[in-house]
């Protein structure tokens, strides 16, 4: 893909470079797909069960899948200041994380974004995405800060894609796969049947985990109901709040949430 490398100013535009030139080059490199993924380096990705397990979501229009966070981009920085698990505190570190007031730098915010040790994209959304003036707008504007003091760079690559989507004005289904994804080394994902395990930094740990993912045996997975973003969702105690912080965000007010989880 035309996307800078790790030896060009220590990496630090090699991976947004990448994820952008990759969910733009796919769908024209491998036309007929159902879904375009990718995976950081340091994910082991069991791959003929994750093509099985995104079945039941084949037919969802412009899927964005992935572990789902929340944040906010300050948009002349590259930079992000109101990051949160939950769409409540997203809110709150939006209204009070971010700059704000006279001579502040525009914020975009909140929005959901996915991490980096798995990113699908539906075939219909990375068409678009491929084709956008929106996206090519952003893809420009960022690689134009090569060499400059104030750039684009890998460590928001993840915050950044969820802007470009979350700002397209585009009707999104979010689907959750997080109870599908292992976190090898800190344990934010723990799930017992996956996917895919991410932070594995050796051989002996990539050995291990390709060997925990044999070991799974078959299992099927179960796409739960799609609601629009803002309904009142099950297993949340405070609805007014939920309800009130959601009505905060930026994006996503046409948006679908789903759940796809292992049986």
């Amino acid at each position: 893909v035309d996307a800078s490398d790790f030896n060009e100013a220590g990496g630090i535009y090699s991976c947004i470079d990448k994820l952008f030139a990759w969910f733009r080059h796919a769908p024209r490199a491998y036309p007929g797909a159902t879904f375009y993924a990718k995976a950081d380096d340091d994910s082991l990705v069991d791959v003929p069960r994750l093509a099985s397990f995104l079945r039941p979501a084949a037919r969802l229009p412009n899927v964005y899948a992935g572990y789902v966070q929340y944040d906010s981009l300050i948009l002349p920085q590259w930079k992000h200041c109101g990051w949160s698990a939950g769409p409540i505190g997203a809110a709150h570190a939006r209204a009070h994380g971010c700059p704000h007031g006279d001579g502040a730098p525009p914020v975009y915010g909140p929005f959901p974004f996915v991490v980096g040790a798995l990113t699908i994209m539906g075939a219909d959304l990375a068409s678009w995405f491929a084709a956008s003036a929106h996206i090519e707008d952003i893809v420009s504007s960022g690689r134009a800060t090569h060499g400059k003091k104030v750039h684009w760079d890998c460590g928001y690559s993840d915050v950044t894609l969820g802007y470009a989507l979350g700002s397209a004005n585009r009707s999104i289904t979010l689907v959750s796969v997080a109870r599908a994804m292992r976190d090898a080394t800190y344990l934010a994902m723990d799930a017992t049947r996956f996917v895919v395990s991410h932070h594995l930094r050796s051989n002996k740990m990539f050995k291990a985990e390709a060997a925990r993912a044999a070991a799974q045996g078959a299992w099927a997975a179960r796409l739960g109901e799609c609601v629009p973003w803002g309904e009142p969702t099950a297993g949340v105690d405070d609805h007014a709040q939920l309800l009130k912080a959601l009505g905060a965000f930026s994006c996503c007010q046409s948006w679908r949430v789903c759940e796809l989880a292992p049986l």
